[in-house]
């Protein structure tokens, strides 16, 4: 048994009869697999010119013609970390912090390239569109297109947000993001002052009502001055009544004036009579519960427990258990905080509102009282001071409207001023037509080049190797056979010298072992293709049997290609021919084992009398228990199929990386015909060295009889 290649199956003992291609197994033994460095090794000039034609030849008029220049233009927007406003501070607009101001920084940078502002964009070119949308290329998707191509980013160290676009001309890339960037800007003014237009649209509404208001108070205090034949209503007038009545009245019109403050400070805070336009109660509630001391204190301690919390927070990850429980009790004491604040805004606002309704009540009882005094004296002047009352009334209101309507004009031009105003951004620089490109697109090409042709010099002979039909080690043999090769003989390499000793002695001692066993005597040793190495083989076989102690004798039946290392003699030919004996044909010596070599193979390179050479092996066998017939390869060869019909036993020889598959299916097929009592195969001639070689581990263990460390990656523990 010829121990095989690591991979490899293991060969055999020599068969009883060849199975049919038929009856090969269906499993398949694994062969060499995929070695770049082997393929590289084999195929070294093939791979430097498909990678010498890809980059030197292929790459330098593609890298000419497909190259491309880029243009790129950039904007850029100055982002204030503070809204500077014109008239008024608005605190929603205040950026208390950097971290804030970053974040605010970032989500502009995301917003900039949102659908409707580039799509809006795309509207402002208007007839410029063509610099960017392809023809019949629908509006959304050239929106879409230019949001993935627009590159914005903030720029670090500084206020600023750039936007740029780059491309393969330079026409256009400026006005596509000046558009970009117009766009953007005045869709941030509108969102910037959120609900801005409908504030204006409800001061508007509130302005005519008090204009109209005005004009119907105004129309009535001059009704009533015709009624009462006064030109104005001012308190110096003189009164027209008598003292008492005049103190009376005015006592009275002071307690009713009173029960007109009483009332207005309840409608402040009584929601039932409460008009539009702020929460005083609620203000007043909430001032006097922010002074409440049980409150103050209860918000100290809670305080102080919530930043312990924050603190302790502040070092657990967003899984730790921990942190669920901290952020569940920082809950609870904002929940507690404010119901304490809700409770006591409840008890004020109640407490406001029954104080409010005490006085009123009072002021009522005082007005009552002094109404029932002047109530005979009224009756004379109830006209003239109706009407004078009702008049300076009217005044008051026109003047308390027209205060509100200042306040609201007022607050309409503060509005109409910062929609104008520019906010937190404004554009810092606009987009210029670039005159020179950014960058080149050759040399990234030339880099695609180099490997596209280093990738293929590896491919290409990777993929030969792959598709090499060729017999290179056992298993392909056998997979082609269906048996194991009685041995296999490597290559005469330097350093090959004790595998091939090992392998030859393996295979001599399976050729006696068969003879032992089933009587075999002649082997017939024939290739598929001439310089298989049948004939070093046949004499190597001899010397190693020699060796073991048994005769061998070597016979050269290969007219077809006589060997010179075989001797000088008249040969197998003239000992068919019956002019002399077999035994006077033997030939020692010179370090070879004995041999009869063919003699003259004559001009149609056969043996001429191989009738007889039945004969012949049966007077050698009589001296030699081992007969090794060299003969012509099978395919060429009539000699060799009526040789293989003699001898006991037909070994195959197949060189390595010489023969295909297919003949060695069609070498099996003509000794399936032929049925030769016994037939094997021999691998000759193996590489064992190289890149991706079997045995450089076993040469070393050969001469140095110590293992070999495994590398890590055969380490045993890496695949327990």
């Amino acid at each position: 048994m010829i121990s095989p290649a690591p991979g490899e199956s293991e060969t055999q003992g020599i068969g009883h009869a060849p199975p049919a291609p038929s009856e090969v197994a269906q499993q398949k033994l694994p062969t060499r697999g995929i070695n770049p460095l082997r393929s590289l090794a084999a195929h070294r000039y093939l791979a430097a010119a498909v990678a010498g034609f890809i980059i030197f030849i292929l790459g330098p008029p593609l890298v000419y013609v497909k190259g491309k220049h880029y243009f790129q233009t950039e904007a850029a927007l100055y982002v204030s970390p503070r809204f500077a406003k014109n008239l008024e501070q608005d605190q929603e607009l205040l950026l208390e912090s950097n971290s804030q101001y970053r974040e605010f920084v970032q989500q502009q940078v995301k917003t900039i390239n949102r659908f409707d502002i580039v799509f809006a964009a795309m509207q402002k070119l208007g007839d410029k569109r063509f610099l960017w949308q392809n023809r019949n290329e629908p509006d959304r998707v050239a929106a879409e297109r230019l949001q993935g191509q627009l590159d914005i980013k903030a720029v670090p160290d500084t206020y600023q947000i750039t936007i740029g676009l780059e491309g393969k001309r330079s026409e256009g890339l400026a006005e596509i993001v000046n558009a970009v960037v117009q766009s953007y800007v005045a869709t941030f003014r509108d969102e910037e002052l959120f609900g801005s237009k409908q504030r204006i649209q409800a001061l508007d509404a509130e302005r005519l009502r008090i204009l109209q208001e005005i004009e119907a108070k105004t129309a009535r205090r001059t009704e009533l001055a015709q009624q009462l034949v006064v030109t104005t209503f001012n308190d110096s007038n003189p009164n027209p009544y008598d003292q008492l009545l005049l103190k009376a009245k005015d006592a009275y019109a002071q307690a009713r004036r009173q029960r007109f403050e009483a009332e207005a400070q309840l409608a402040s805070v009584d929601a039932k009579q409460r008009t539009a336009g702020g929460d005083a109660l609620t203000s007043l509630a909430e001032d006097l519960a922010l002074r409440d001391p049980g409150l103050t204190s209860l918000k100290a301690n809670l305080n102080q427990r919530r930043a312990e919390l924050l603190t302790k927070r502040s070092g657990l990850g967003e899984q730790h258990p921990g942190r669920r429980a901290i952020d569940q009790e920082i809950v609870e004491i904002d929940t507690e905080l404010e119901r304490m604040k809700s409770t006591l805004v409840a008890s004020y606002s109640r407490m406001l509102i029954d104080q409010k309704k005490a006085e009123l009540f009072k002021q009522q009882q005082v007005e009552t009282e002094l109404s029932r005094e002047v109530q005979e004296h009224i009756q004379q002047a109830t006209g003239f001071a109706t009407g004078f009352q009702e008049a300076m009334a009217r005044g008051k209101d026109i003047d308390r409207l027209r205060k509100r309507l200042d306040a609201i004009d007022d607050r309409l031009g503060f509005l109409g001023l910062e929609n104008r105003a520019p906010g937190f951004i404004h554009v810092f620089a606009l987009a210029r037509p670039p005159l020179i490109p950014s960058k080149s697109g050759h040399k990234k090409l030339a880099l695609m080049v180099l490997a596209a042709g280093l990738i293929f010099g590896i491919l290409i002979p990777v993929a030969m190797d792959v598709l090499d039909p060729r017999i290179h080690v056992v298993n392909d043999l056998q997979n082609v056979l269906g048996f194991a090769p009685a041995g296999w003989i490597p290559e005469a390499e330097d350093g090959a010298d004790i595998i091939a000793r090992d392998c030859r002695m393996r295979l001599a001692a399976t050729l006696l072992r068969d003879n032992r066993a089933r009587g075999s005597s002649t082997f017939l040793l024939t290739g598929i293709k001439p310089g298989s190495g049948t004939t070093t083989l046949a004499l190597d076989l001899a010397t190693e049997i020699g060796r073991l102690g048994t005769d061998a004798l070597v016979v050269e039946a290969n007219a077809f290609r006589p060997d010179r290392r075989m001797g000088e003699s008249p040969g197998l030919n003239a000992a068919l021919a019956g002019s002399t004996s077999p035994m006077v044909m033997v030939l020692n010596g010179s370090r070879l084992p004995p041999r009869i070599s063919v003699g003259d193979p004559g001009p149609e390179r056969r043996l001429s009398q191989i009738g007889g050479m039945g004969a012949i092996l049966d007077s050698l066998r009589a001296r030699y228990p081992i007969i090794l017939i060299d003969a012509p390869p099978l395919l060429l060869s009539g000699d060799t199929e009526y040789l293989a019909g003699i001898a006991n036993v037909t070994l195959l020889i197949v060189e390595a990386e010489a023969v295909t598959k297919a003949e060695v299916r069609r070498a099996a097929r003509t000794l399936e015909r032929l049925a030769p009592g016994a037939a094997g195969a021999v691998l000759n001639r193996v590489r064992v060295f190289g890149f991706g070689g079997y045995y450089r581990e076993m040469i070393h263990e050969y001469e140095t009889a110590v293992k070999v460390r495994p590398s890590i990656l055969f380490s045993p523990w890496l695949w327990r």
